[in-house]
């Protein structure tokens, strides 16, 4: 993919940078509203390997905005010790790459998707399921979010913390 259809990003989650890769379809017009996806990657895994280069650039290529980030610990994000696996950071990471997301003005807040390779869909379920009962101390906002199904995609809804 060219780069002009590839930016790199840090999101800032109180304690390091997440970084995270935007994808963006051709012929990109940020004065446009795009639906979005966000991919996670495999447990153990990077951006760079099958959520960004492999399903990022192929929904990209099919008109999304994708959005493919490093889980705390792992690959350019911060966190030490290096590639350990800590469930409640990584569903803290999906919280912040959702918000930040919302804040594109190229991004259409009501059509966001998620694509979870491997593990990385077992940790958006656990945000999907936290729902209203998940309180945090900053503001959050309801979002709808979809998820791939075996019978397609099909719409979710998600209540992000209050």
């Amino acid at each position: 993919m060219a780069s002009e259809n590839l930016k790199n990003v840090k999101i800032n989650n109180g304690y390091w940078d997440i970084s995270a890769d935007i994808h963006f379809p051709p012929n990109f017009d940020e004065k446009k509203k795009y639906p979005a996806i966000i991919s996670a990657h495999p447990i153990g895994s990077c951006k760079e390997q099958t959520s960004g280069n492999v399903y990022g650039e192929a929904l990209a290529k099919e008109g999304f905005v994708v959005i493919a980030f490093d889980a705390s610990f792992q690959g350019d994000s911060g966190g030490e010790p290096r590639s350990i696996e800590d469930p409640v950071l990584r569903v803290e990471d999906f919280y912040q790459v959702t918000d930040y997301l919302m804040t594109l003005p190229y991004v259409d807040e009501d059509r966001i998707g998620v694509l979870g390779i491997c593990g990385g869909g077992g940790y958006f379920h656990q945000c999907r399921d936290d729902g209203a009962a998940h309180q945090g101390g900053r503001n959050r906002h309801r979002s709808q979010l979809w998820t791939p199904h075996a019978r397609g995609l099909q719409r979710i809804r998600s209540y992000r913390r209050a």
